[in-house]
């Protein structure tokens, strides 16, 4: 059911992306996908326990993510997670609230590089 107010309205920072590293022949390329953002952001609080729908004003993929509370169970999802390790109620939530990537291999798979043409 959808909601007529969000539970949280406010601003964010999402914190960057880690540095990636690869070789490419014999050269070593970093790519950092993001380099983290202030945004402002609306959350909801979700039927998994302990997880809020993030949608900020952000293109896509970072448009909607998940915030998981520390301690709750993980989900699978196809939605990019931040942790917030401090955070034990949604209003709590502002711009100096610590987060973190919590599933750094969906967020390095939303930004692999692309593959050359042949």
């Amino acid at each position: 059911m959808m909601k007529l107010f969000p539970d949280w309205q406010g601003n964010i920072t999402l914190p960057p992306s880690p540095l990636r590293k690869e070789r490419v022949g014999g050269n070593t390329v970093f790519q950092q996908a993001f380099r983290g953002r202030c945004t402002s952001a609306d959350a909801e609080t979700l039927d998994s326990e302990g997880y809020y729908l993030i949608r900020t004003r952000l293109a896509s993929p970072f448009n909607e993510l998940l915030l998981r509370r520390k301690g709750s169970r993980l989900i699978e999802t196809n939605y990019l997670v931040l942790l917030a390790p401090e955070l034990k109620k949604i209003h709590e939530l502002g711009p100096n609230t610590r987060l973190e990537w919590d599933d750094l291999g969906l967020l390095t798979r939303s930004f692999s590089s692309p593959e050359p043409d042949t």
